[in-house]
């Protein structure tokens, strides 16, 4: 893994020198600080990079090459390593809109809701079984 890491950052370094990449870092800091997000196989972090409206490109894994995210049509290739046009189309022109339309279109059917609300959900969700939990305990004593 980290020989093929070396190898796509030296790409990107020709293409992009003040590009900074990371072999190994907290992948949510990355996240936030990043402008697009490239992905090696079928992560679940690629998905939250398209939750936090990041654009995804994605490599198949070398023992399948099957792109998944790409079939879905909410990524964009970057196979084989080194073909970067659609990254600097979109660095160009935005994200084509019909990778936009899909990415939407999954987000609502996979995500119930993102509007920075989760954690508020959350403590709801936690009150409503503390309640019940609460209300049967009574229930059950003589």
């Amino acid at each position: 893994m980290q020989g093929a890491y070396e190898k796509i950052e030296a790409m990107f370094k020709e293409i992009y020198p003040s590009a900074i990449l990371y072999y190994m870092y907290d992948p949510y800091k990355l996240i936030a600080i990043s402008d697009y997000c490239v992905s090696l196989g079928k992560t679940t972090l690629a998905i939250e990079a398209l939750a936090f409206g990041k654009p995804l490109f994605t490599l198949p894994t070398a023992d399948t090459l099957d792109d998944y995210y790409v079939k879905m049509g909410i990524a964009q290739t970057a196979f084989p390593p080194g073909n970067w046009s659609n990254l600097l189309n979109t660095v160009q022109n935005g994200v084509p809109p019909e990778v936009t339309a899909k990415v939407d279109q999954y987000l609502k059917e996979y995500f119930y809701k993102l509007d920075g609300k989760s954690v508020e959900r959350a403590v709801e969700v936690m009150g409503t079984i503390f309640e019940t939990r609460s209300g049967r305990a009574k229930s059950k004593r003589p």
